[in-house]
């Protein structure tokens, strides 16, 4: 019963992050793209918005990883659930990464609202949008590892 439990929430969880994950970045990049908004009011939204999406990814990628983690110590996991759970962990270290050292910085640089962005800018922006993309892809892979692997399994979990 515990490892269904802990199956539910890791693949839900991941499964939702992904998702969401994807859903922020066409809106966020079509906003830039149609170039509807002024550089202060998308900065404005960058400072607003961010914050919640690295809040929700550390929630999600770690109940993901922690659940993950548990099912892979106390019962036995099939391969692909392992390079899974191991691809949601690096995961989690990219957007810690990317969160504590380019978005941090990246956010410093716009503020105060509407001032010049400092020539190391561009540099930091290019990546931040790497590592999201790596981590999201990342996830992507993880999510289709832990998602099939023990759905397919008859009867009792078994190594393999």
């Amino acid at each position: 019963m515990l490892s269904k439990f802990f199956l539910l929430i890791l693949r839900f969880c991941i499964s939702g992050w992904v998702g969401a994950a994807i859903l922020f970045v066409i809106l966020t990049v079509q906003e830039i793209r149609l170039g509807q908004f002024e550089s202060i009011l998308l900065d404005r939204l960058i400072l607003i918005r961010f914050p919640i999406y690295y809040t929700f990814s550390f929630v999600m990628i770690g109940l993901a990883s922690l659940t993950g983690s548990l099912y892979w110590i106390l019962f036995p996991a099939l391969r692909s659930t392992k390079i899974g759970v191991s691809l949601i962990l690096l995961t989690l270290l990219i957007m810690v990464g990317d969160y504590l050292f380019v978005y941090s910085e990246l956010a410093a640089m716009l503020l105060p609202v509407g001032s010049p962005r400092p020539h190391n800018f561009h540099g930091y922006h290019v990546l931040t949008e790497r590592l999201n993309a790596l981590a999201v892809l990342m996830g992507i892979a993880g999510a289709i590892l832990v998602n099939w692997g023990e759905a397919s399994r008859k009867g009792e979990p078994s190594q393999s």
